[in-house]
């Protein structure tokens, strides 16, 4: 599990190595805050989706471990709560949406926290 607490930002790369399940690779549960909410989305769809693929259960083979970049395939995300700003209900309900529809985020239990802006910094 991650806790960062509210006013802490996580840089555009570290985001890019969590999704793809090079840092953190057994991390399960996060809990983070966000001004817009979606780049946390975004980065929970990916994870997923790399712990999707590399499980096995796409495109399985004899071959298949092999092409593994890890040692351990990435776990999914089975919680994620996330703080983000009031003023992003509507954005982020839609990513929501659009997300569970389109990817492995159904695995994930999502937790959404509004708050005032002032809150997140």
């Amino acid at each position: 599990m991650l806790r960062l607490r509210p006013g802490l930002y996580i840089p555009e790369a570290f985001m890019k190595l969590i999704s793809q399940g090079e840092l953190l690779p057994l991390l399960e549960m996060l809990e983070v805050a966000s001004c817009t909410g979606v780049d946390i989305l975004t980065m929970v769809k990916e994870r997923n989706e790399v712990a999707y693929h590399r499980g096995g259960f796409i495109g399985s083979s004899s071959a298949a471990p092999s092409v593994y970049r890890y040692p351990v395939p990435p776990t999914f995300l089975a919680e994620v709560v996330f703080w983000t700003s009031m003023r992003q209900i509507r954005l982020v309900t839609r990513r929501v949406e659009f997300i569970q529809a389109f990817s492995s985020l159904q695995k994930t239990r999502l937790r959404i926290l509004y708050v005032d802006q002032e809150f997140l910094i």
